[in-house]
């Protein structure tokens, strides 16, 4: 495995746990340190890859976006009152948002 599959394989692996954790606590309840034992995975890569435990919530939220964008620019043309449904049941079909308890 190369460094960069190395790196994705870490970033999907504490996503991984991180949803599986909230299932159990509150964001603010889970420690970094608990979540990269739990993930199998070294503190310095969480260090690389994120500021907070919210950051992986952020960025997976950005990258998903990203994507249905992407997938939303190629299809056939949409209206304006179409955007947000759109959104949400691409988020629905990939079932990788996490709702962080409140």
């Amino acid at each position: 495995m190369n460094n960069q599959e190395k790196n994705t394989y870490v970033r999907n692996m504490l996503l991984k746990t991180l949803a599986e954790m909230l299932e159990e606590k509150k964001l603010e309840g889970i420690p970094v340190r608990t979540l990269c034992e739990r993930a199998g995975a070294a503190r310095a890569s969480f260090c690389r890859n994120y500021t907070s435990i919210s950051d992986i919530l952020h960025q997976e939220c950005g990258r998903l976006i990203a994507e249905w964008g992407t997938a939303y620019e190629s299809g056939p043309p949409s209206r304006p009152a179409n955007v947000s449904a759109s959104l949400f049941d691409h988020f629905y079909k990939t079932k990788t948002v996490i709702s962080a308890k409140h």
